[in-house]
């Protein structure tokens, strides 16, 4: 009986065969090539989004502090009343910072604590296009005489943002709006003064 038994006993012993241990060891490889790309494209997915979340941030910046806040003329270049009809198909464009070409023109526009930002997103353009603001009825009115600094009231603002790697592929982020010569936050009575006492205030009566 212990004869019969022994070729049994043997044959269980052998252990797994070349065939299963490359059958099980190229399975296991699909499966950790399957793993490491999910991990690879959620870690991508989760960088985009930080680094759009990114852009968003800096274009409201431009708005707010820029836009909203400059002196109107600042914002158009010399001329823009009388040349003004150029400007609707083709905007002009301040070009604020083009992490491409090394330029960083932030200090001009008062927005130097942008360049860090800017710094984390690769291969990073921020521009400000311009063009004239249509009436109501959707026509232009255009400045042709000599008062051309009272004349133009409104323009069109596109605060565009755009990085990463050239072609189809770059990413892009924008916001636009219209702003205006009347602006509250550009009238004189908008500025904020210190707060007085009052004791202050009847001293000054």
């Amino acid at each position: 009986m212990n004869r019969r038994s022994e070729p049994a006993r043997q044959r269980t012993q052998q252990g797994f065969t070349l065939v299963e241990v490359l059958v099980a060891f190229v399975t296991l490889v699909f499966v950790m090539s399957g793993m490491f790309m999910a991990l690879t494209s959620s870690m991508q997915l989760g960088n985009l989004q930080n680094q759009r979340s990114l852009a968003q941030d800096i274009v409201r910046n431009v708005q707010s502090r820029w836009l909203r806040s400059t002196a109107f003329t600042n914002i158009y270049p010399t001329g823009f009343d009388t040349q003004a009809a150029n400007y609707v198909t083709t905007p002009y464009i301040h070009t604020l910072y083009d992490g491409v070409n090394n330029v960083n023109h932030l200090s001009s526009y008062q927005l130097d604590s942008l360049s860090e930002e800017l710094g984390r997103l690769p291969k990073a353009t921020l521009t400000v296009e311009i063009s004239p603001a249509p009436n109501e009825d959707g026509s232009y009115t255009f400045d042709s005489g000599a008062d051309n600094d009272t004349l133009v009231k409104k323009v069109n603002a596109i605060v565009r943002i755009k990085w990463g790697a050239t072609g189809e592929n770059r990413r892009e982020t924008s916001l636009a709006s219209v702003v205006g010569e009347s602006d509250l936050t550009r009238a004189p009575s908008s500025i904020f003064r210190k707060p007085v006492t009052l004791a202050e205030a009847q001293g000054n009566e």
